[in-house]
């Protein structure tokens, strides 16, 4: 794959990494001209960046590749667990007022595709962003 069409930064695990790939995010739509998807993408990578610094605790490399119209956009872990989506709890129970648990649910809602695969010594939790599809 061509380098103008991939950017990626390694961070430490510690909460500025998800600023950090918050800024990457921004850096691929202003230089890919794609500012359409700069607000999904931003919320998408800021999720499984935090994902990573909470659960997996480890250094992590962030990608986003250009895809036609859209985003690659992936995150990579030492921790070889998969995320696993959880469902939305009832409105009534305590657990829906609760924050954590609910990013993969927000990932899940705004892409048309994310996943996880395995890497060595760890894993690749990635989603793809693309611009809405008019309705009929």
């Amino acid at each position: 794959m061509p380098r103008a069409l991939r950017l990626q930064v390694r961070l430490g695990p510690n909460p500025l990494a998800v600023a950090a790939a918050r800024s990457l995010v921004a850096r691929a739509c202003d230089r890919w001209q794609l500012p359409h998807l700069r607000h999904d993408a931003a919320l998408v990578v800021s999720e499984l960046a935090s994902n990573a610094v909470l659960h997996a605790g480890t250094d992590l490399v962030v990608t986003v590749v250009r895809t036609g119209p859209g985003l690659l956009l992936a995150v990579r872990d030492g921790d070889t667990r998969y995320p696993r989506l959880h469902e939305p709890p009832g409105e009534d129970s305590a657990a829906a007022l609760q924050e954590q648990g609910r990013g993969l649910l927000l990932v899940h809602a705004v892409v048309p595709a994310w996943g996880a695969m395995p890497a060595r010594g760890g894993k690749v939790v990635w989603a793809t962003v693309f611009p809405d599809t008019p309705t009929t």
